[in-house]
């Protein structure tokens, strides 16, 4: 369940310290879309930034910092550049 996956992560992120918190969110796209666009939505607010990852799908419209990865041999090199992107 991506929702409850992000709004974990994004609390664990907001007791940190660190200026730059970042989420990444390796997902199939299915879940309760609304309600996981409303918490990366209260995480960007809040200064989290979440980049989902799309295994074979577009989830752009969920994660509106988002790579669709095709090829696992490409996750690195995909993720790796949309963080440069999203700094």
């Amino acid at each position: 369940n991506d929702y409850h996956a992000v709004m974990t992560a994004h609390q664990m992120l907001y007791a940190r310290p660190e200026q730059r918190k970042v989420c990444f969110v390796l997902t199939d796209g299915w879940g309760n879309m609304l309600a996981t666009r409303q918490q990366v939505e209260s995480g960007t607010r809040l200064g989290v930034t979440t980049i989902g990852i799309g295994i074979n799908e577009d989830v752009s419209t969920v994660y509106p910092n988002s790579v669709r990865v095709n090829a696992i041999e490409d996750l690195g090199t995909m993720t790796f550049g949309k963080l440069k992107m999203a700094a």
